[in-house]
């Protein structure tokens, strides 16, 4: 578990005065009690729509003013709206206040709260829940039944490392045009060469990044080995970044994406894929199904790539805590989970409500999450930004045959060095 910041002081203050005011002073919040309260959301229509009526039909009395996300607004909200990141360096600096005085107050129930959820939430926490996410995203490996078939080869199974599915993939060679190839497998758009390396290497249990010496590690036997793997995949052609669905009809959001098409027998994709293809607005012409997502071979029930974007905290200062409890209370539980799991396309924290669309979805939920499992987390965003480009420099130049892996690893630890090198600094100033 990762320390503290030096913040921890003023960060333990504020949450004394939270337990001070906000757990013995205020009454219970009721169904007939009155609040207004701030709320961070992306704009007042899809607040209402997603959290806002609901909530007023059990509590008539709460108004709400929503203002927009920022990671640093002028005038915080009582309810402030996290991703991961913000929500870990929120939570250090004393902005948004440990729930658990409330939760065991309350005697919440978190019993059937996705261990994954949980798992993120307390460990980039610092070991203490700051907030509470309804929602959930992550990956799974889709694959098309009819495609292994025809080649005879045996399907994919939960918990395949990258490796694995790699090696998998190459059971599939590329033998046609452009047109009509057979992929297989497929990555979603928003991955690269750099970042699918630092996720496998990281799954091996290699490490990027020496603290120390502050610089890229790329040049041991096993990145090299880890690396040839995947860029032999990408230079045969059995693996491609496939673009999201896009069209004005079914049938070009079908052609433009290669899984949905039948052109690729495996798809590392997260829920949004599973909620298209099941939705009726595309004709699939083929058998899928669905496994757990790549893990990591030193423990395969944790996988990489969970997130979560929807986190709702409360802000330390806010003077409505109770009202603001009791709103994420409503916003993280039962009936919104019961309701969105029907209605909407995101993973909902609750397990209960997996199956409410169709049993296919228990693989997102099959696996565990490790917070401190971060590539690049010890560097800020701009630096982890920099890095990936030139991860992604040298990993193109060694697939078009530009550089050797040697050559490529000697200019990529070269350009890393002064990126690295501030840092760090900036990291202990």
């Amino acid at each position: 578990m990762r320390r503290r910041s030096g913040h921890a002081i003023v960060a333990s203050l504020l949450l004394f005065n939270f337990v001070a005011t906000g757990c013995q002073e205020e009454k219970p919040f009721g169904e007939k009690s009155r609040a207004e309260l701030s709320v961070m959301y992306g704009d007042e229509r899809s607040f209402e729509a997603d959290y806002g009526r609901a909530f007023r039909a059990k509590y008539p009395n709460v108004e709400f003013r929503v203002v927009p996300i920022s990671s640093e607004p002028d005038d915080w909200p009582d309810i402030v709206l996290s991703g991961l990141s913000d929500y870990e360096r929120r939570a250090a600096d004393g902005t948004i206040a440990s729930l658990e005085p409330l939760i065991r107050r309350d005697r919440y129930d978190l019993a059937n709260v996705a261990p994954s959820v949980l798992r993120l939430l307390r460990g980039y926490g610092a070991g203490e829940l700051y907030g509470l996410a309804p929602v959930f995203s992550a990956r799974a490996l889709y694959y098309n039944e009819d495609l292994f078939k025809e080649k005879g080869v045996a399907p994919p199974a939960d918990r395949m490392t990258w490796p694995e599915v790699l090696r998998l993939a190459e059971r599939f060679p590329v033998q046609g045009d452009d047109d009509d190839d057979i992929y297989g497998l497929t990555l979603p758009s928003s991955s690269s060469l750099g970042s699918l390396l630092t996720d496998i290497g990281q799954s091996e249990g290699l490490t990027l990044i020496d603290p120390v010496g502050q610089a890229l590690l790329f040049d041991s036997p096993k990145w090299g080995e880890t690396a040839d793997l995947m860029l032999r995949a990408f230079k045969s052609g059995t693996v491609r970044i496939s673009g999201e669905p896009v069209g004005r009809t079914p049938d070009e959001m079908l052609r433009s994406h290669l899984f949905a098409a039948g052109r690729s027998a495996m798809a590392v994709q997260d829920e949004s894929l599973l909620a298209l293809l099941s939705s009726g607005v595309i004709s699939v012409p083929f058998t899928y199904s669905i496994v757990a997502a790549p893990v990591s071979s030193q423990d395969r029930n944790v996988a990489f790539g969970q997130s979560l974007n929807v986190i709702f905290s409360i802000h330390s200062a806010s003077r409505a805590k109770d009202a603001a409890w009791e709103f994420i209370k409503f916003a993280a539980g039962d009936e919104r989970a019961r309701r969105e799991s029907r209605s909407g396309s995101a993973l909902v924290a609750r397990t209960p409500y997996q199956y409410e669309r169709e049993e296919r979805y228990e693989a997102f939920y099959a696996l565990d999450a490790n917070p401190d499992l971060r590539p690049l987390s010890e560097l800020n965003p701009e630096a982890q930004a920099a890095l990936m480009r030139l991860l992604d420099e040298g990993l193109n130049s060694v697939l078009e045959e530009r550089q050797t892996w040697e050559e490529a690893v000697a200019q990529m630890k070269e350009k890393a060095e002064p990126v690295l090198k501030e840092a760090f600094r900036e990291k202990t100033n």
